[in-house]
């Protein structure tokens, strides 16, 4: 063998050496991204009778120092399922089971006409969005519920408070 192509080669495997070992130390150095927003949720009636709407507002509040992107929805309102998932949980502690409408968005087997666009929210500002919990769960039954909230999509691993909604006959 040359001492050129010796040369070469050497060079080579010493360049890829250090491109692995820089990007090694990238990722091991790469500090974790800061939460930039919170969820918080409520429910206007914590106590509803069976076959009524149980609306709850997800309040996205940006925490960061700057201003965050985010999704506002325009028309019609209570499409927050589009958003954000909800957890719901019976006494249990078993997850309630979805209508077919729920498990078609949590799928992305459905389409739901609605008007949207990207925003921003500056640092302490709040958005409110709403979720119809029945229209994504059975909640028919009498009894006790426990709601949690999370983002989607960009806010996904983000989750809300959790709150008790009490279903009556």
């Amino acid at each position: 063998m040359s001492n050129k192509v010796l040369v070469v080669a050497l060079a080579v495997q010493i360049q890829a050496v250090f491109v692995c070992s820089s990007d090694a130390q990238e990722r091991a150095y790469k500090a974790p991204r800061a939460v930039e927003h919170s969820l918080t949720i409520r429910c206007r009636q914590n106590q509803v009778k069976a076959g009524s709407d149980i609306s709850v507002e997800v309040v996205e509040t940006n925490t960061s120092l700057h201003e965050i992107d985010t999704v506002f929805i325009t028309k019609p309102p209570g499409l927050g399922e589009l958003l954000y998932r909800a957890y719901v949980r019976n006494e249990k502690g078993d997850l309630v089971p979805e209508t077919e409408y729920g498990r078609e968005i949590r799928t992305g087997e459905v389409a739901v006409g609605s008007s949207s666009f990207l925003g921003s929210l500056k640092p302490g500002q709040s958005k409110i969005d709403t979720l119809i919990l029945n229209k994504l769960y059975d909640l028919s039954q009498p009894g006790k519920y426990t709601v949690q909230v999370e983002g989607g999509d960009a806010k996904a691993g983000t989750k809300s408070n959790t709150i008790t909604v009490v279903v009556t006959k």
